[in-house]
């Protein structure tokens, strides 16, 4: 008589390697800045413009330094988020594989409707979505500058070569890096744990917390709810990548032409 075995599905990644390639990503990023901003003696501060710039130069006189800008260049900025990137996504990749789980939520395989998808809701996000966020944060709060150091980061692009980087970085790479870690690893396992609405509720919270920025904090995690929806609903990360992608380059096309009039 043959004994029939049975095949257990393997399980899935999830919590225990979100929980190592974060602070993992986080190490390595925080190193190699600290490398590059003590091997070109840069400041880690980017001045907001015009008091940031006014002050530096206070406090290098003030100081007996000579007057320099010591900011570090914008070229440095955008290449030190790859190294954030590849230890967040590879410890995933690798630390699954040695856990035996299976990798699912990565594929950025979809259907042609995906892009319209994705362009309309990152828009829709933008306006009206943000805007009514904002405007009911400014009648709770009052006013309040959300985007002073986005936009001394983009003064920084004074030439086109720095432009185009600027917009693989913030508005490709980040978007499709973020969507795979916090969308297909975070909120898929969040999912199947505690179902759809705390899954995704609980997701969008961490996505908006980890951007550590307290005035952002409830714009980006209405953010993630919906892009957290369009993954769940299509059951496909492209949706949700697409949307991510619009919604940042939104912001940074308003930026850009915020700088240059100003």
């Amino acid at each position: 008589m043959v004994e029939e075995r049975t095949t257990r599905p393997a399980k899935s990644w999830g919590p225990a390697e979100a929980a190592l390639a974060w602070p993992a990503a986080v190490f390595v990023g925080t190193l190699s800045y600290l490398f590059v901003l003590q091997a070109g003696d840069y400041s880690s501060a980017i001045p907001e413009r015009p008091g940031g710039h006014i002050g530096r130069a206070v406090g290098q006189l003030a100081s007996g330094e000579a007057l320099r800008d010591d900011t570090m260049p914008l070229v440095w900025q955008m290449l030190l988020l790859i190294p954030g990137w590849v230890v967040l996504l590879g410890v995933c990749w690798m630390f699954a594989g040695a856990l035996g789980h299976e990798r699912v939520g990565w594929s950025l395989r979809g259907e042609p409707s995906d892009i319209a998808l994705g362009v309309f809701s990152g828009a829709a996000l933008q306006v009206p979505l943000l805007v009514i966020v904002v405007l009911i944060m400014q009648a709770i709060f009052g006013d309040f500058e959300q985007s002073g150091r986005a936009l001394a980061l983009v003064d920084l692009a004074d030439t086109w070569p720095k432009v185009i980087l600027l917009v693989a970085a913030v508005g490709v790479g980040a978007p499709i890096v973020e969507e795979m870690f916090y969308r297909g690893v975070v909120q898929r396992w969040l999912v199947d744990a505690v179902g759809p609405v705390l899954g995704i509720g609980i997701a969008s919270v961490i996505f908006g917390a980890v951007h550590l920025s307290l005035i952002e904090f409830v714009p980006l995690t209405v953010v993630g709810v919906i892009l957290g929806i369009l993954f769940w609903k299509t059951g496909r990360l492209l949706p949700a990548v697409i949307a991510h992608m619009t919604f940042n380059m939104f912001t940074l096309v308003n930026l850009l032409v915020a700088s240059r009039s100003g």
